[in-house]
């Protein structure tokens, strides 16, 4: 898997097929991925919950979007734009989650803030991933962070780049919602069907860091 440094001069452009892009001056994370819509609500993984996920990681068959870059590999990419891991989170966090003396399930992911986009062939420019998965029917208000959690994968494999909740099992997760509240309040997160590509459909996946 190769990572491509890129000038703030030179236009965003696709990444390759095995490749993340990543521009220094703004920050960003660019690499390709698959779009499946129909995946996020499956009921057999944990609907509502993953995002983006490598399409090799356990949590791929419930993805809206099967990269094809590792989680291992954007969490290189993060770092090398100067992102720093939260690593706040422990594996009881999600194993505790229906323990109700545990207070692990209530802690919300700490790291650098990221905005994550998406854009594909007629999308016009970078549509946020807020705009694509609803929370309650209505618009998300996701406050990703840079988890990290890399050190859970021998037991986790999910693969997961982006998370919904804050999981220790992705990468980035969502500060504004815990494992606490998945677990109390169901499925929250749904696709935006008016606004999502179509399953199959190639886009590219961008993250931007935020603050210094």
């Amino acid at each position: 898997m190769g990572i491509l440094f890129v000038a703030s001069t030179v236009p965003a452009t696709p990444p390759a097929a095995s490749a993340i892009v990543l521009d220094r001056a703004r920050r960003e994370v660019r690499f390709p991925a698959t779009a499946h819509p129909s995946h996020l609500s499956r009921w057999f993984v944990q609907p509502g919950h993953h995002a983006i996920v490598w399409e090799k990681g356990r949590a791929h068959y419930g993805a809206l979007f099967e990269s094809a870059v590792s989680d291992h590999d954007v969490r290189t990419a993060l770092r090398a734009l100067g992102g720093v891991a939260g690593e706040n989170l422990t594996e009881k966090t999600w194993n505790d989650r229906r323990d109700a003396s545990s207070l692990e399930p209530d802690k919300r992911v700490e790291g650098t803030p990221v905005e994550v986009f998406a854009e594909w062939a007629g999308s016009g420019a970078a549509v946020p991933l807020s705009e694509l998965i609803l929370e309650n029917g209505k618009a998300s208000h996701f406050d990703f962070r840079f988890g990290g959690n890399e050190r859970y994968q021998k037991d986790f494999k999910s693969g997961c780049i982006v998370c919904d909740y804050s999981c220790p099992g992705g990468a980035i997760g969502n500060h504004n919602r815990t494992i606490r509240e998945e677990e109390r309040l169901g499925e929250i997160f749904t696709i935006n069907r008016q606004r999502v590509p179509p399953d199959g459909t190639p886009v590219t996946i961008i993250l931007r860091l935020q603050g210094r």
